[in-house]
C-alpha cells in the first residue's frame, strides 16, 4: 500500500512541474486540484504522511502565488521541494 501513496505524490508532483514548466495556468489549477486529493488520509506510515503534508504546502504556495499575480520565477523554492518528491533530484 505504501509504494501506491509514494507513486501518487510523485506523478502529482511531476504533473505540476510539468504544468508549470508549459506555463499554463489552466493546466496547473488542474494539476493542482488533482494533487490536492492525493494530500488526504489516513496514511499507511509516516513517510507517506510527510510526503502528502509537503505536497499540501507546495500546493497552497502556489495557489496564494497565482491569486496574488506573482511570477513563476517566484516559485524556485517550491520548484525544488516537486523535484525532491517527483523524485528527480
Amino acid at each position: 500500500m505504501r509504494a501506491a501513496y509514494h507513486r501518487d505524490a510523485t506523478e502529482a508532483a511531476s504533473r505540476i512541474l510539468s504544468a508549470l514548466r508549459a506555463g499554463e495556468t489552466a493546466a496547473l489549477e488542474s494539476e493542482l486540484d488533482r494533487a490536492a486529493a492525493v494530500c488526504g488520509g489516513p496514511w499507511p506510515d509516516s513517510a507517506c504522511e510527510e510526503r502528502a503534508e509537503l505536497l499540501e504546502a507546495v500546493v497552497d504556495a502556489i495557489r496564494r502565488e497565482l491569486l496574488e499575480g506573482g511570477a513563476r520565477c517566484s516559485l524556485e523554492a517550491e520548484t525544488a521541494l516537486l523535484t525532491h518528491l517527483a523524485g528527480l533530484t
